[in-house]
């Protein structure tokens, strides 16, 4: 639903970016084009026509759930905890998971597959207010969709498979996911530039590549090892 919701408005933009020319303003276009979907409910059948796959073996999706998400990291939408690990949310979904399952982490080289039952379900949950439907956790995710295609989304971006213009000609699909590699990422110390809880050590480490003290490969490796601990 929100794929769908977020395809329509993204098209309606290019379109006619002229009705979006405030923020209030598009925002309320994506209400105007989210909520038909409370009554139509166009994915009901969704479970019916997936298939889906965690490190091999096959995951059921909920009878009449009308969305699913593959997360990499703990944060959807801005924030959201979807998988809700520790069971904080003060409406939790009663499926609860499938599989067993760790605290999910981005460099866990693991992804979360969370499904949605429907437009209220998913703003709950966008709220906090509830938690996804745990499915799985694994390193191999393969998913195919049958017959209709149904609208996607890669980090917000929504796309489509075979439709360009409309949603009615959507075709089916199928695709795996799984980690390739992982990379050093940049981090803010957590007492601010400067402050007292600095990164000491990694700055260290950067002082001394730059006098020359350390090569560039033992720079990767401190810091990797940095990050391990």
């Amino acid at each position: 639903a929100d794929a769908r919701a977020s395809l329509l408005w993204a098209r309606m933009r290019a379109a006619a970016p002229s009705l979006f020319s405030f923020r209030l303003l598009a925002k309320l276009w994506y209400i105007v084009l989210g909520a038909p979907e409370l009554v139509a409910r166009t994915h009901r059948d969704l479970s019916e026509r997936t298939r889906i796959t965690c490190d091999g073996k096959p995951i059921l999706l909920p009878r009449g759930c009308q969305g699913f998400m593959i997360c990499n990291t703990p944060s959807y939408g801005g924030g959201s905890d979807l998988w809700d690990h520790n069971d904080g949310a003060p409406l939790p979904w009663r499926d609860r998971l499938q599989t067993d399952a760790v605290l999910p982490a981005m460099d866990d080289g693991k992804l979360e597959v969370v499904a949605v039952a429907n437009v209220i379900h998913l703003a709950l949950t966008l709220g906090g207010f509830s938690n996804g439907i745990r499915l799985a956790q694994g390193g191999q995710i393969s998913v195919e969709v049958r017959g209709p295609g149904v609208p996607l989304q890669v980090d917000g971006e929504p796309f489509s498979v075979g439709s360009v213009s409309g949603l009615a000609a959507l075709e089916p699909f199928r695709f795996h996911m799984s980690r390739v590699g992982s990379s050093l990422m940049l981090r803010g110390p957590s007492g601010g530039i400067g402050g007292a809880g600095g990164d000491t050590a990694g700055g260290a480490v950067e002082l001394a590549l730059a006098d020359g003290t350390i090569d560039k490969a033992t720079r990767l490796a401190l810091l990797e090892k940095m990050a391990r601990a």
